[in-house]
């Protein structure tokens, strides 16, 4: 029971980092079947505004990043979640 769980976790992790990457590469390529694309965005606003989302971005990333990268969050990960699913949720975490 819990080899089958393990991998069908793993098995929807990678996949919703397959659609993730699927959608990056639509967004970026500017696909028509995306509603929102690099060239085709949303709402203009202005560019403090931009900078601003752009910044927060950026630190979120940085600071996910750099927690999940430390031993002791991976010490204290594997003790929720086993080590056969870790990389598979950190893909999905990523994702």
């Amino acid at each position: 029971m819990t080899r089958g769980f393990y991998l069908l976790f793993g098995l929807v992790a990678y996949v919703i980092f397959f659609a993730t990457f699927l959608y990056l590469v639509a967004f970026v390529g500017n696909l028509p079947f995306v509603p929102l694309t690099v060239d085709r965005g949303g709402p203009i606003g202005g560019v403090a505004q931009a900078v601003i989302v752009d910044l927060a971005l950026v630190a979120l990333f940085g600071v996910q990043h750099s927690v999940m990268a430390r031993p002791a969050f991976k010490q204290r990960w594997t003790r929720i979640v086993r080590s056969r699913s870790s990389a598979a949720s950190m893909c999905c975490w990523r994702a």
